[in-house]
């Protein structure tokens, strides 16, 4: 008969993982989900070697200080590990007491329960069922897991049908390519920009006496080649004002290890470009035979290499790679960027997080109480924020709160759900925008019904412009600035467009645009493009604020950068808790002249 066995040590735990290994090779999981991979993650994070707060909640928020214990589940039939899930308590203390106990899963990358094939749903009732049975966890938490993987499935509904409390967010989506069966097809599937640009850098590759060098199961100085790897990747991040994990040494140890781990195993493919000496691109590539996948880790260049594109070079080149390796997959990773839609076919893996709070008859008396007192707390907030919104709304004869799905709004559906900007998100972010107002006019990206046009009149912009795509929500935009009046209001030069914001005409003046993530990510980039080929038209000065910024404005746009970001509160429709939601404050790089003095700055970070 089937069992759960919850192991707490990390000794253990080390007896069991050539089972562990095996099992993971049998249900063709992932590679971060074997023991190399994990049990050098818990020996970094779980030994409270990572920077305090490393860890993030379910909503992305640091956490305080905590301590951590082992709690992972081994269901075994007799000798038989026959699944397992990888758990690990993050506990919270506050004047010595336990106040907040949150299971999670130990990896950070591919999360996941792990069972042979046929045996899915058996273990993830019986893990559910001993996690609820031990009171384990006051809540858990499961951070992008595979919206399809049967085992992780089996545990929550599980945990419904013991009406628990669960809530589903989703994740990152994964692209894979799926590898044809030659490099010739391989090849002939890419744009022929794309095989032009490979055979020009080839070409130079062969002129320059450029080599590829490749560390696997054997051969070279691995440590020197991690620390080349380590110190490109630092870099290359600094130079984006943004600070590499492995600016910290004992992430460097910790990757190191995993790096030793795998070339043990044979699986570390480490390919660099070389030029007399000097790396000029480096790729860190996991091959696992068991899926026959190798997994795009990361990589880095020298931002000095200029006689073609390494990274386009190189990561073409190493589908040759994989091929003579007998692999039939790559995959690229979390995150939707544009250059891997290049390698066709693309196949797109969905994720979601799961938080789940159990039932109080299978939790900890403590734990019930303050998560009672939580969610009184959390309601509270909520509604007076809501209570503020809608106060809005009454005090100036519109409307601006109700919530719009893209299928609801014709000619809407590449652009995300309409929400209002709150006020006081509103306000928090433009406190830290401190511009001569008079000088810029105001852009509002996916204006909908206008609230974020309506607030921003308080400000003395020379002239404020809605874009909108949807007809519907631009009509109430415009009943609602023939309705709005207030003494606080500074600009009456208000502008409507229903248009798509493709096609929207760049204002040849100073401008700030703001977005509220309010389309996908192929819209986004023709807009910033737009942008930058106004800018290059009429240099000037430009500012792009971004509310709940999905993704990193400087990637898609090399000519801005990023000058301030912060958090604005939040509450997302249907949801009883008030959420903290990233903003970024974005200008252009080039110095253009102002006539602001230097009492008065372009931009004043607070």
């Amino acid at each position: 008969m089937a069992y759960v066995e919850i192991v707490t040590t990390s000794e253990r735990w080390q007896i069991v993982k050539d089972q562990w290994d095996a099992l993971v090779a049998d249900a063709r999981a992932s590679i971060y989900q074997t023991s190399a991979w994990l049990c050098n993650w818990w020996d970094y994070y779980g030994q409270g070697v990572g920077p305090e707060g490393g860890i993030i909640d379910f909503y992305g928020q640091a956490v305080g200080p905590i301590k951590v214990r082992l709690a992972v589940c081994l269901v075994w039939d007799q000798d038989t590990l026959i699944g397992a899930a990888p758990f690990y308590l993050h506990r919270k203390f506050h004047w010595q007491v336990e106040v907040a106990r949150c299971l999670r899963v130990i990896g950070g990358y591919h999360t996941d329960l792990v069972a042979l094939p046929g045996k899915e749903t058996l273990v993830g009732e019986l893990i559910a069922e001993e996690i609820l049975h031990e009171r384990l966890a006051d809540t858990m938490v499961l951070w992008e897991v595979p919206t399809n993987s049967p085992t992780a499935s089996a545990f929550v509904a599980t945990l419904r049908r013991r009406d628990a409390s669960v809530r589903e967010h989703a994740g990152e989506d994964r692209c894979t390519t799926v590898i044809p069966p030659s490099f010739e097809q391989f090849f002939e599937g890419l744009s022929r920009n794309r095989r032009n640009e490979h055979r020009h850098a080839a070409e130079a590759v062969e002129r320059l006496g450029v080599t590829i060098e490749t560390s696997s199961s054997s051969g070279g100085s691995l440590d020197a080649e991690m620390r080349a790897f380590f110190d490109l990747h630092c870099n290359r991040w600094r130079a984006a004002g943004i600070v590499s994990p492995y600016s910290d040494e004992g992430r460097r140890r910790h990757m190191l290890n995993v790096a030793r781990a795998f070339r043990e195993r044979g699986w570390l493919h480490l390919v660099s470009l070389v030029h007399k000496g000097h790396i000029a691109e480096t790729n860190l590539q996991f091959y696992w035979p068991h899926t026959g996948t190798a997994y795009r880790h990361q990589d880095a260049r020298d931002l000095e290499w200029t006689a073609f594109a390494p990274g386009k070079f190189l990561l073409t080149t190493t589908f040759s790679h994989m091929l003579r390796a007998g692999l039939t997959r790559c995959d690229h990773g979390r995150g939707k960027e544009e250059y891997k839609t290049y390698y066709k076919p693309i196949v797109v893996d969905r994720t979601h997080s799961v938080e789940v709070i159990p039932p109080p008859q299978y939790a900890r008396p403590i734990g019930v109480a303050l998560n009672g007192l939580r969610s009184v707390r959390a309601k509270a907030q909520s509604l007076r924020l809501r209570r503020a919104e809608r106060a809005f709304d009454r005090a100036h004869g519109v409307t601006t709160e109700e919530y719009s799905e893209p299928a609801d709004l014709h000619g809407a559906e590449s652009c995300n759900p309409y929400e209002g900007t709150s006020a006081q998100a509103f306000r928090a972010i433009f406190a830290r925008v401190r511009i001569p107002y008079g000088d810029f006019s105001f852009v509002d990206l996916g204006s909908g019904k206008g609230r974020v046009v309506l607030m921003a009149s308080e400000l003395p912009f020379q002239k404020i412009i809605g874009v909108e795509v949807s007809a519907e929500l631009h009509r109430v935009a415009q009943d609602n600035v023939m309705k709005f009046r207030t003494a606080d209001q500074r600009c009456r030069n208000i502008q409507l467009l229903c248009s798509n914001v493709s096609e929207f005409q760049i204002p040849a003046g100073k401008t700030v645009f703001y977005l509220f993530n309010p389309f996908q990510k192929p819209v986004l980039e023709t807009v910033l493009a737009n942008i930058g080929r106004s800018l290059e038209e009429r240099p000037r000065d430009i500012f792009i604020v971004y509310y709940n910024d999905k993704y990193e404005l400087t990637d898609l746009a090399p000519f801005l950068e990023k000058v301030d970001s912060g958090a604005a509160r939040y509450v997302p429709p249907g949801y009883e808790r008030v959420e903290q939601r990233p903003f970024a404050i974005f200008r252009n790089k080039a110095k253009q002249p102002t006539d602001v003095g230097a009492s008065q700055p372009v931009l004043a970070l607070s």
